[in-house]
């Protein structure tokens, strides 16, 4: 059985609460010439129940799986859990009376079903008495086309889902259509108004990074910022004394965990924490910001790159655009971080550029992007699921991205 990559993509409710993930199976095999559809859901299945941790993976959420026409014919064959999973049905499966049995049998074991990308063909009708949830394809989509189906659809099911979203405008004119979920890396990119002026918040907060990253900072200035803030305060110690670092005894202070943690990753957690503080934007930014950032990282220490750590920090900055709304080359000039950083931020360039563009090619799933000088696409993939595990942890100890 070929070897498969597991990436995930959000799905939001209308709060932009997090609802759940589609997970999306990648052949993992360059030398691979084809991807069978069978063979990756039968191992992501047996995953699921015996492999990864699927509540990890879906950070507690929901967790959708595609399923095709073939484990629609034998639902025997499906061993995942009911709960919190939702069965997708894909849009190549020809809905005849096989399948429709198929469903109907699925829907009787207690699953959520899905169909997806549905493009409010009639074909799928006979569908529709069996399915929770309907994905729309909106993508390329004529707006009058949405108007005029979405009341009729929202009338026949439960839920419906705009899929493909990319931009914080679809997303307007989806929401005023009444979609309940939406799916698509729209929460990722900025909404940049021209002539919006800075935030009092967010000022503070480029001033704050700015600050840190200047040469002369010393110790005793990043204590005294921590100690001025509680919250951020608080959360560095929390940070100290998590189980990832491994310190034999309790950090008791700010200073003591300032000089134990290292000025620079006290720095970038400042830096994280600032971040999400004043985004105002989805919680998942936030945790896609820090896998990037520590995937960077593990990237740096892989290849016995000098201060991993500014690796990290490339990775924590490349979203700053969508979490301030303003062009990310501004944002850049105001925070001293380094032209090397400031080349691999902008354009991807140099060492740490290249390991940027792994990371944004594997939280997509775009295996054919992935290109790296020295690391196999296997090595990535290992340290990109070291890095989902690592934010899964530090999120949750540092309470910084509860839902």
């Amino acid at each position: 059985m070929q070897s498969i990559f597991i990436a995930r993509q959000p799905i939001f409710d209308r709060n932009l609460k997090l609802f759940g993930y589609e997970l999306l199976f990648r052949s993992a095999d360059p030398s691979s010439d084809g991807f069978d559809g069978d063979a990756a859901t039968s191992e992501v299945m047996w995953n699921a129940v015996n492999g990864f941790d699927l509540s990890e993976l879906v950070d507690n959420k929901r967790a959708f799986i595609n399923l095709t026409e073939s484990f629609i014919k034998k639902p025997e064959l499906i061993s995942v859990p009911t709960k919190d999973v939702v069965l997708e049905i894909l849009e190549d499966v020809v809905p005849d009376q096989e399948v429709i049995d198929g469903v109907r049998m699925l829907k009787e074991r207690g699953y959520t079903i899905a169909l997806d990308d549905y493009v409010f063909d009639p074909v799928f009708a006979p569908l529709l008495p069996y399915i929770d949830l309907v994905k729309v394809d909106v993508y390329g989509m004529d707006p009058a086309v949405i108007e005029r189906e979405m009341p009729a659809l929202r009338r026949t099911v439960k839920k419906t889902l705009a899929e493909k979203v990319e931009t914080q405008q679809e997303f307007d004119f989806l929401f005023d259509q009444g979609f309940d979920l939406f799916q698509g890396y729209f929460f990722a990119k900025p909404n940049v108004v021209q002539g919006r002026k800075i935030s009092p918040s967010h000022a503070g907060m480029v001033d704050l990074i700015s600050r840190l990253n200047e040469p002369d900072i010393d110790t005793e200035e990043i204590v005294a910022v921590l100690n001025r803030d509680v919250g951020l305060g608080v959360a560095v110690l929390r940070l100290a004394n998590s189980a990832s670092n491994g310190f034999s005894r309790p950090v008791e202070s700010v200073r003591q965990a300032v000089v134990m943690l290292g000025r620079s990753t006290i720095r970038n957690w400042i830096m994280l924490l600032s971040m999400a503080r004043v985004s105002g934007k989805p919680n998942e930014l936030i945790k896609m910001t820090l896998i990037r950032a520590k995937l960077c990282e593990l990237i740096a220490i892989e290849c016995k790159e000098p201060k991993p750590d500014t690796f990290f920090t490339v990775g924590l900055v490349s979203t700053l655009d969508a979490m301030m709304d303003q062009p990310l080359d501004k944002l850049l000039q105001s925070l001293q971080l380094g032209q090397d950083i400031n080349l691999a931020v902008l354009s991807q360039d140099g060492r740490k550029g290249a390991a940027l563009h792994c990371a944004i090619a594997l939280e997509k799933g775009l295996l054919d992007e992935v290109k790296h000088p020295t690391l196999s696409l296997a090595a990535l993939i290992r340290l990109h699921y070291a890095a989902m595990h690592w934010s899964y942890s530090s999120s949750t100890e540092l309470n910084v991205m509860a839902a």
